[in-house]
Parts: structure tokens; C-alpha cells; sequence
């Protein structure tokens, strides 16, 4: 459960880089003193490099990465002694846990995007790097779920049907929380299988 408490916070360390690479610029925007014809200088980003953005972001993804593999084997070391009850725990937790996440994130993502894209045609960087980036983080969070669902495929309480459909509902963003929650709000009286 630690890995999970500590996941939630890299996920959510995500969204305070991105406001501190990105609060000047709008702040900048929204007090005019950001010029629209592109040519604002690196004062605006905090005397910075964009390689040393790109270094920070690559720490922070490496420390994701690593916290995602320790949270999936703990997972599977409860999957293969049936604890159903931890897993069902986790999926709850991070689904919940995360809503202000994607909430904060995309109004932030939005904003930025909608500055670039109006002022600096940027479109070939701004638009896939955040979805890139939010689905590495669908994935990590979704990774319970899914260990959830094939424990309850593996126990024979979801059919192949709805087992294909709450996978491919786990890919897709917020209707994966909807999803997970109405499959463990069916099952609730599942408990660990011996």
C-alpha cells in the first residue's frame, strides 16, 4: 500500500512541474507582458533551458517508471494469493485519488495549448506530448484495474464479453473510473477465493 501512497504523489508531482514550467509563461500571458508575436525571451522560463526541462521531465519519468514495476509486482505477489480484497482496495484508491489530477491537468494543458497554439505555432509539440504523457499515466493507473479484472476473468466472475469491454473501458479516459467502480460495486460481495 506504501507503493501506492507514493505513486499517487509522483503522479501528482507531475502536475507541480508542469505548473512551475508553466506559471510564468501564463502569468506572463495574462498580465500582457507576454508577446504575441513569439519572440519573448528565456526570462519568461525562469532563466532556463528547454534541455534542462527535458532533464527534469525525464528524472521525474524514470522515478514513475520505476514506482510503476514495484506497484505491479506487489500487485501480482496479491493476485497469486488471491487477496482480491488489497487489489479492490487499490483500484478504488487510485481511480478516486487521481480525478483532481486529470481535472488540474487539463485545464492546465488547455490554457498552455491554447497560447501556443494561438501565438506561436507550436502545434507539432504542444499536442502530442501532453496525451502522450497522460496516457503513460491511464496505463500506470489503469494497471490495477486491469490486475483486478483478470482476477475476477481468472475466478470465472466476469464473462470473456465483459472482460474485453471493462479492458478497452480502462484505455479510455474518466469512463475507465466509471467503469472499474460499477464492475467492483457488482462484485462487492466477491471476496478472496481460496
Amino acid at each position: 500500500m506504501i507503493f501506492l501512497v507514493l505513486l499517487i504523489i509522483i503522479i501528482y508531482s507531475k502536475t507541480i512541474l508542469l505548473l512551475y514550467l508553466s506559471l510564468p509563461i501564463l502569468v506572463s500571458f495574462f498580465t500582457n507582458n507576454l508577446p504575441l508575436d513569439g519572440s519573448w525571451d528565456s526570462n519568461i522560463l525562469y532563466n532556463g533551458t528547454a534541455l534542462s526541462y527535458l532533464l527534469l521531465f525525464v528524472l521525474w519519468l524514470i522515478i514513475f517508471i520505476i514506482f510503476n514495476i514495484c506497484n505491479i509486482i506487489y500487485l501480482l505477489n496479491k493476485i497469486k494469493n488471491n487477496n482480491i480484497e488489497i487489489i479492490k482496495k487499490c483500484c478504488i484508491i487510485i481511480k478516486i485519488s487521481i480525478i483532481p489530477f486529470w481535472l488540474i491537468n487539463i485545464i492546465l494543458h488547455f490554457s498552455l495549448y491554447l497560447i501556443f497554439i494561438n501565438n506561436y505555432n507550436l502545434e507539432i509539440f504542444i499536442i502530442p506530448m501532453p496525451i502522450i504523457i497522460s496516457y503513460i499515466i491511464l496505463l500506470s493507473t489503469s494497471s490495477y484495474s486491469i490486475i483486478y479484472l483478470v482476477f475476477m476473468k481468472k475466478n470465472g466472475f466476469l464473462n470473456k464479453n465483459k472482460f474485453i469491454l471493462n479492458i478497452i473501458l480502462q484505455l479510455l479516459f474518466f469512463i475507465d473510473i466509471i467503469g472499474i467502480l460499477k464492475i467492483i460495486k457488482e462484485n462487492k460481495n466477491i471476496s478472496n477465493v481460496a
